[in-house]
């Protein structure tokens, strides 16, 4: 009998193994010979997480060490299945993972016409990750969590800058920096500046899921009239043939908001192209939480780049009437591709799990995200990817296994005594 109790509870004792997903692109999914996908891999910050690596086809494709855990994968020249495999590394507690096959057929077709839409907007929003699974492909938030009040400080100063490797850098720029003039970012990146840690101001769960005090990037030219706030973001190898620019704004407790207008732009060798229609919410259409302004860019390219224009107010309800135009941060995320040629069917790909490794957990539909309804309040709108890394996994009847052995073993300790 004390044997038996000593087993089960060294069974008991048994730190459950964790888990990862492949979210993005969706198991079995289709895609264009010669272009570029972005491979996401949800591993939520645990402790015991040392790094993640991605095999293409048995090759080892990229590790990373920090969220977020994404990479750019060119589709290649051959029509196929290829196979994409993540393993995390938790050290003592083994490595877990998991394995998707996607195919490649077909020629994509040429570049549609060069649009930006007006999608809508998501009333009400400071969680992007389980509110609207908003930012999948990459973000930018000014001035985030700052410790204390900061004004005028430099538009990089305490940022959160995880954009997608087909937009930005963001090019912070001083007044003495004009070798860097024709690629800035901000309005004269002087007057621009970064603002944030007031308590009053909304608290974000950003897509990363790290949570914060929100800040904002703050446009005195924007005051009773409309400034181009943002310049310039570049967009590089890998552009998706379609995206969604999301906008967030009205986050400050009725301080320095663009109440105007909000239009987010592209230009392509020179030329402006412009929404057909735009949001003008006057200042009835803030209330100090924050709101996410959704833009769809469709056919842009390498060398092409985005802009946003705001048109600010005077002054006002709380900031003494100095006024301007803000915006608490941007979130990009690509639309997939339309349904390609389709190759012979495939078998389910068979994952080989290590050691110490439980089943690797199913890999979700791709992580993208759906336009959101026009004043829809709450962001309920998107989906998308929700897998994750978590220590505590159990079986997929919901009983543990050290429980189930404990079950087992009590009768043949009874029938000892």
């Amino acid at each position: 009998m004390k044997r038996t109790a000593i087993l089960a509870c060294l069974l008991l004792a048994q730190p459950a193994l964790a888990q990862v997903a492949l979210t993005s692109p969706g198991n079995g999914s289709n895609h264009y010979l010669n272009t570029t996908i972005q491979v996401r891999v949800d591993c939520r910050n645990t402790p015991a997480l040392r790094k993640v690596e991605l095999y293409v086809d048995g090759v080892l494709h990229g590790r990373s060490s920090l969220e977020p855990h994404r990479w750019s994968l060119d589709t290649g020249s051959t029509a196929q299945w290829r196979t994409l495999r993540a393993v995390a590394d938790y050290g003592s507690a083994g490595t877990v993972e998991d394995l998707i096959q996607i195919q490649v057929a077909g020629v994509a077709p040429a570049l549609p016409v060069k649009t930006v839409t007006y999608v809508g907007v998501d009333l009400d929003v400071t969680d992007f990750r389980n509110g609207v699974d908003y930012g999948n492909d990459g973000y930018w938030f000014p001035q985030f969590n700052a410790s204390g009040p900061r004004s005028g400080k430099p538009t990089e100063d305490n940022h959160r800058s995880a954009l997608p490797t087909w937009a930005g850098p963001m090019t912070h720029m001083l007044i003495h920096e004009l070798w860097k003039f024709p690629q800035r970012t901000f309005s004269q990146d002087g007057p621009t500046k970064s603002k944030g840690g007031f308590a009053s101001w909304n608290q974000f769960t950003l897509p990363n899921g790290e949570v914060g005090l929100s800040g904002i990037a703050f446009d005195p030219h924007g005051r009773d009239n409309t400034s181009q706030t943002v310049n310039r973001i570049m967009l590089g190898a890998g552009t998706p043939r379609s995206f969604y620019l999301r906008v967030v704004v009205d986050n400050t407790d009725l301080r320095h908001n663009p109440v105007l207008k909000i239009r987010a732009r592209g230009d392509h060798k020179g030329v402006s192209i412009d929404p057909a229609t735009y949001p003008q919410p006057g200042l009835a259409g803030f209330n100090g939480t924050a709101d996410v302004y959704t833009f769809r860019y469709d056919g842009f390219e390498p060398g092409d780049f985005v802009k946003i224009q705001f048109g600010g107010m005077a002054g006002s309800t709380n900031n003494g009437g100095s006024g301007g135009s803000s915006f608490a941060g941007l979130m990009f995320d690509a639309i997939p591709n339309p349904q390609q040629p389709a190759l012979p069917p495939n078998p389910a790909p068979q994952s080989q799990q290590p050691q110490q490794s439980p089943q690797s957990a199913p890999s979700t539909s791709a992580a993208t995200t759906a336009a959101p309804i026009t004043q829809a309040s709450g962001g309920a709108s998107g989906g998308g990817g929700g897998g994750g890394c978590a220590l505590g996994a159990e079986p997929a009847d919901g009983v543990s296994l050290a429980f189930l052995m404990l079950l087992l073993l009590v009768p043949v300790a009874l029938r000892g005594r």
